[in-house]
């Protein structure tokens, strides 16, 4: 087993372990949900995680993380070794967050 399998998989148990969202897993490919709305997607196979994000958030992540690259509908980190992993993890519980608590930011912006 390669160790961006082992990592990806890891992120997919943490993912699933959320009450947060939902895991729809087809295949070597994985789908994380936040009431219904797709909230990232994890490539099995590769490491590949996507967080999709508004454009307006994608500029000012990438620039704080590094590791982190411009894709099509947000950002992608390859998950493929221990410190991926824990960037990962993070990523996904801030986009978590992000999605519980975007109504209460709106509703207290002036």
């Amino acid at each position: 087993m390669s160790s961006a399998l082992s990592d990806a998989q890891a992120l997919l148990r943490h993912a699933e372990s959320s009450p947060y969202v939902d895991v729809d897993q087809r295949r070597d490919r994985a789908t994380i949900r936040r009431a219904g709305a797709r909230i990232a997607t994890l490539d099995l196979e590769s490491g590949a995680l996507t967080i999709f994000l508004s454009a307006e958030l994608v500029s000012p992540i990438v620039a704080a993380h590094p590791q982190l690259r411009t894709a099509r509908d947000g950002v992608r980190l390859d998950v493929h070794d221990s410190d991926s992993l824990t960037a990962g993890e993070q990523l996904l519980r801030w986009r978590i967050g992000h999605e519980l608590f975007a109504s209460q930011w709106q509703n207290a912006s002036p």
